[in-house]
């Protein structure tokens, strides 16, 4: 490698290459006097530039991490050759100025002798197939990227000193097209574990905006054009989060359906000598099993009790939206019903069995608590593989880091609202589902029977007696999620590792200073690092960032860790 290329180095080079799409990209996607019938267009391209920067992002990429791409490709020479190939075309595409106006509909605003201007700038020449990585190759071939470099940077340079406007909507849709492909392909020389990560930055990075977010939930127009599926079900979740997030004042009408009470005469429930009083029963809905999980409240005053259904008709709502990106692990809800006693009043949210167990007759679930090492037993008699543990780590993490990108906290991740669902008498971990979500993140002081043990997955900042006081935040599901994983390498419940004197903080530095180490010694000091972060996010070099930045550093330094196993 020599010239331009053996001064930027292979990584340089992809990120120069990368740079110059992503400038042009921004320039573009603030084009004017777009109609209103184009708007979709609009929205549309601004989708692939998401897609190409959450590429960057997957690989390490963006200027954040500058060494990280440099790092995990250096021994694929091919993957960054063909990299730097698309990345070529993208930016070739994006930066031409002659074919944006002439083939792909978009207008100067800025007066100028275009053709005059742009007479003697050399052209890009597009590789095909022999790569200039290649030691046989020619140097013709070798300098053949790092000219073409030079080329769409002074491509950019020109196209930047003009605004940018619609000319025709058609011909514009078609630039749009020929973006999502070369996304496609940038997508699909990842690896399988580096494709997760992508498609999780994808969702972190949706839009904000309501109007935003009500385009990409469209899945029968943008998305299932331009991205996949899930990206559609997602931005759906996001919108309506967003949407209870509102104050009531400012609220418009919510667009998720409204909680839909089930009539408790429908629903039969296990006799007291089948099955003991708990807050999760299995029931039966008609002729299909259902999981009820409920939330049992003293009677209190008219107003109190209708402030707390109208939360609970609000997580219902979110819940039964349907249908759900498979990645989330929330089963289907139906609704809910109510119970009532003479000294208190309870809400059951009726869930559905995962649907590949519906007409299973035999179905099942164990929570995750249920299977681990109880305190004071030396082991459990249920085990799994290593193998099997790590994908359930891997499914519990990636679960929360998307439910985080679309704003939608937990608030009560233990091992036993971690349900296990499998066909038979044998057990299994490949069909875990989240569940035991709260309504906020406030205590009620008037609920009823929290056990005790589930203080230990809560981050020492909302434990009882301060959580009533304690705006909930996203690291305390992290740390949430830090316990059980420890729970899962271990396989033994937390209560093993606790002693009777030990108050919450106490409890988190014994964890972090002798019960995380273990975990190095058996597996690597790789998934002991992965603990450390979920148990103090501050390790993972974003300050007390709570939004955005807390979950792509989630997702890149925890989920994409455990996903690699």
């Amino acid at each position: 490698m020599e010239g331009t290329a053996l001064g930027l180095g292979v990584a340089g080079l992809t990120f120069q290459f990368f740079h110059v799409g992503e400038m042009a990209y921004k320039i573009l996607g603030e084009i004017r006097d777009v109609p209103r019938d184009a708007v979709d267009h609009q929205v549309s391209f601004i989708l692939q530039r998401q897609r190409y920067e959450s590429w960057a992002q997957a690989v390490g990429l963006d200027a954040d991490h500058p060494t990280q791409f440099d790092d995990t490709h250096r021994d694929h020479l091919t993957v960054i050759a063909t990299a730097i190939d698309i990345l070529t075309h993208v930016c070739d595409l994006l930066t031409d100025v002659k074919p944006l106006v002439k083939i792909h509909g978009l207008r100067p605003l800025t007066k100028g002798r275009l053709d005059e201007d742009f007479s003697d700038l050399q052209r890009v020449e597009h590789a095909n197939s022999v790569s200039i990585w290649d030691l046989n190759a020619g140097q013709d071939e070798k300098d053949r990227r790092p000219n073409n470099l030079m080329v769409v940077q002074q491509q950019l340079s020109w196209m930047r000193r003009i605004r940018w406007g619609l000319r025709d909507k058609s011909q514009f849709a078609t630039l749009v097209k020929k973006l999502s492909v070369l996304n496609d392909g940038l997508r699909d020389i990842l690896p399988s574990w580096a494709r997760n990560t992508y498609d999780r930055y994808l969702l972190i990075n949706q839009p904000a905006d309501m109007n935003g977010l009500d385009m990409m939930a469209k899945d029968n127009t943008i998305t299932a054009r331009y991205a996949t599926p899930a990206y559609a079900l997602a931005a759906n979740i996001k919108k309506s989060v967003a949407e209870q997030l509102r104050p009531p004042a400012s609220r418009a009408p919510l667009s998720t359906k409204p909680a839909h009470r089930i009539n408790p005469v429908s629903i039969t429930l296990p006799s007291s000598d089948e099955e003991p009083s708990t807050s999760r029963v299995v029931a039966m809905a008609g002729d299909d099993k259902v999981v009820i999980e409920f939330k049992d409240f003293r009677q209190t005053d008219l107003q109190a009790a209708r402030r707390r259904e109208n939360r609970i008709k609000a997580l219902v709502a979110l819940l039964q939206i349907k249908p759900k990106p498979s990645s989330y692990r929330i089963l289907d809800c139906r609704g809910y019903i109510t119970r009532s006693t003479k000294h208190s009043h309870g809400y059951g949210m009726v869930f559905d069995f995962p649907k590949n167990l519906k007409d299973d007759g035999n179905a099942k679930y164990d929570t995750l608590e249920s299977m681990l090492a109880k305190p004071g037993e030396e082991e459990s008699s249920i085990t799994f593989s290593l193998d099997s543990r790590f994908r359930l780590a891997a499914i519990l993490a990636a679960s929360v880091a998307e439910l985080h990108a679309a704003d939608w906290l937990h608030y009560n991740i233990t091992s036993s609202n971690i349900l296990c669902f499998s066909a038979d008498e044998t057990r299994s971990l490949g069909s875990a589902y989240l569940s035991g979500f709260e309504f906020d993140g406030y205590d009620d002081p008037k609920k009823i029977s929290e056990p005790a043990l589930h203080n230990t997955y809560r981050h020492p900042n909302y434990q009882l007696p301060l959580r009533s006081q304690t705006k909930y935040e996203r690291s305390y599901d992290i740390y949430s999620v830090g316990i059980v994983l420890i729970e899962i390498f271990l396989w033994k419940q937390i209560g093993c590792f606790r002693e009777e004197d030990m108050d919450a903080n106490a409890f988190r530095l014994h964890l972090q200073e002798k019960v995380v180490p273990t975990i190095g010694f058996y597996m690597g000091k790789e998934y002991e690092q992965v603990v450390q972060f979920c148990l103090d996010t501050e390790l993972l070099g974003i300050g007390s960032d709570e939004g955005k930045s807390l979950t792509e550093a989630f997702s890149r330094k925890v989920v994409a860790v455990l996903e690699r196993w």
